[in-house]
C-alpha cells in the first residue's frame, strides 16, 4: 500500500531518499501548508526495540541542536506503528551530488564548505555531553540552493559522550562508513571523541579537491585493513592542484 498521508497531518509529495533505517519524504503540513522533510522508520524495523530506540535517539539529538549548519528537527511522533520525525526541508543537493557533477571543486569552495561543516561539528562537540556524528560523508551534507548554506544531516549513529569522560564504549562494533570513518571507529578500541569526525572531514575535503575518494576500488574489508594496519603516504604523484596550495 502506497503511503499518501502520515498521522493525518503530513501529505507526502515526493521521496527524497532512503537508507537502511528509514525513508525521507518531502511533505506538506495539511493545516499549516508548510513544506518539511519527514523521516519514517522502515516498516520491518518497528518490531525491533533497539532500532526504534536508535531512531528516536537520532531525533532527540537533532532536536536539541540549534545551529545554522545542522538540520533542524521540529517534531517527533508516531501514529500506530509509524515512527517518524519532521525536519526542515532544504531545497538543494547533497555534497555527493555536487562532487559527482563538478569535482574537482575550486579551493575557495572547498574551504567555504569545509568551514561550515567544521562549525557544525564544533557546536556538536561543545555540547554537554559531547555529541559525535560518526558518519560525516558527502551524502550526509546538504548544499542549499541559492544561499549556498551547508547543512549536516543524518545523526542516525551519533553518540553522546558522558560529560565526565572522553570514552565511549562501542563493544567492538565498527560503526560509520568505512571509506570515511576514523581508524578508531573500525577497530575494537573504546577510545572515541570528536577527532573521529575531524578525520572524516579531512577525507571529505580530499574528495572535493581530488574529485574521487581517498580510498577507491576497494572493498569495505580492504579499506578497514588499510586504515588499521597500513601507513598512508602522499607520494610525488599526488595531484598538483591539491599539492600546490599545501606548499604555500
Amino acid at each position: 500500500m502506497t503511503l499518501k498521508i502520515i498521522a493525518n497531518k503530513y501529505e507526502i509529495l515526493a521521496e527524497l531518499g532512503r537508507g537502511g533505517m528509514g525513508r525521507v519524504y518531502k511533505v506538506r503540513h495539511r493545516e499549516l501548508n508548510k513544506i518539511y522533510a519527514l523521516k519514517l522508520l522502515r516498516e520491518h524495523l518497528v518490531e525491533d526495540d533497539n532500532q526504534v530506540a536508535r531512531f528516536h535517539s537520532e531525533a532527540r539529538i537533532m532536536a536539541n541542536l540549534r545551529q545554522d549548519h545542522i538540520v533542524q528537527v521540529f517534531d517527533i511522533d508516531r501514529a500506530g506503528d509509524q515512527h517518524f520525525f519532521v525536519m526542515e526541508y532544504i531545497e538543494g543537493k547533497t555534497l555527493a551530488d555536487l562532487i559527482k557533477e563538478q569535482a574537482p571543486l575550486p579551493v575557495a569552495d572547498v574551504l567555504s564548505i569545509s568551514r561550515q561543516i567544521a562549525q557544525a561539528l564544533a557546536y556538536a562537540h561543545q555540547q554537554q555531553p559531547m555529541i559525535i556524528h560518526r558518519d560525516i560523508k558527502p551524502s550526509n551534507i546538504m548544499i542549499e540552493s541559492g544561499s549556498g548554506r551547508v547543512v549536516v544531516t543524518d545523526f542516525g549513529i551519533a553518540k553522546l559522550l558522558d560529560a565526565d569522560s572522553t570514552r565511549q564504549t562501542l563493544s567492538g562494533l565498527a560503526v560509520g562508513t568505512p571509506s570515511y570513518a576514523a581508524p578508531e571507529q573500525l577497530g575494537t578500541t573504546d577510545d572515541l571523541d570528536g577527532r573521529a569526525d575531524i578525520f572524516s572531514l579531512g577525507l571529505v575535503m580530499y574528495e572535493m579537491l581530488a574529485g574521487r575518494p581517498f580510498f577507491e576500488n576497494l572493498t569495505p574489508q580492504q579499506i578497514i585493513g588499510k586504515k588499521l594496519y597500513d601507513t598512508q603516504e602522499f607520494t610525488p604523484t599526488f595531484d598538483t592542484f591539491v599539492a600546490a596550495p599545501l606548499q604555500r
